[in-house]
């Protein structure tokens, strides 16, 4: 949801301090300003005699934060699958859903709400759903449900229900085949 956040933030400290340098000397070319606008980015605000132009000292501001935030949300992209494989771990009795189509959404979020521990998984990585699913505080993985990998991250070992509700009927049919030999002690 913030993720575009530090890219408009970058974009105006951009176009604003292109303007503030401008200000400062109007002899220089629009290029040249905006050059030194982008080195605002690592830290390096320019040399400016006499009084600084509120656009330049917005900027000043703005480029420095764009930056943190842009650095911020790589790190938790980086380490969101980790993080979130630790949280789980300390999850007992919790629903693995296998699919956040429409319908393994809503049982997701319906679950949720009642207070139950619900994991997610779901093959598509581009799959809208899984953004809110992380904004509403549910982790997912991106996998195939049918990976016993994935499933021993998502906590399988502890959790109490197994819900396959792909996309695909085979699919469904092939994680019930698998919950049934865990039963049946294989």
């Amino acid at each position: 949801m913030f993720s575009y956040l530090p890219l408009v933030l970058g974009l105006v400290a951009l176009v604003v301090g292109a303007f503030g340098f401008h200000q400062v000397s109007s002899e220089t070319s629009f290029t040249t300003c905006l050059y030194q606008a982008a080195q605002l980015f690592a830290l390096n605000s320019g040399a400016i005699q006499g009084p600084v132009p509120w656009m330049l000292e917005a900027a000043r501001w703005l480029a420095p934060i764009a930056t943190f935030g842009a650095i911020m949300i790589a790190i938790q992209n980086l380490f969101q699958s980790f993080f979130t494989t630790i949280k789980v771990n300390f999850f007992r009795g919790h629903t693995i859903i296998c699919g956040a189509g429409e319908r393994g959404f809503s049982i997701a979020t319906r679950m949720h709400r009642k207070g139950d521990k619900v994991v997610v998984i779901d093959a598509k990585k581009d799959n809208p759903n899984l953004s809110h699913l992380s904004f509403m505080g549910i982790p997912f993985f991106v996998g195939d449900g049918l990976d016993e990998a994935v499933l021993a991250r998502a906590g399988k070992i502890h959790a109490e229900r197994i819900i396959g509700i792909s996309g695909s009927d085979e699919t469904n049919l092939k994680i019930a085949g698998n919950l049934a030999g865990r039963f049946r002690g294989e």
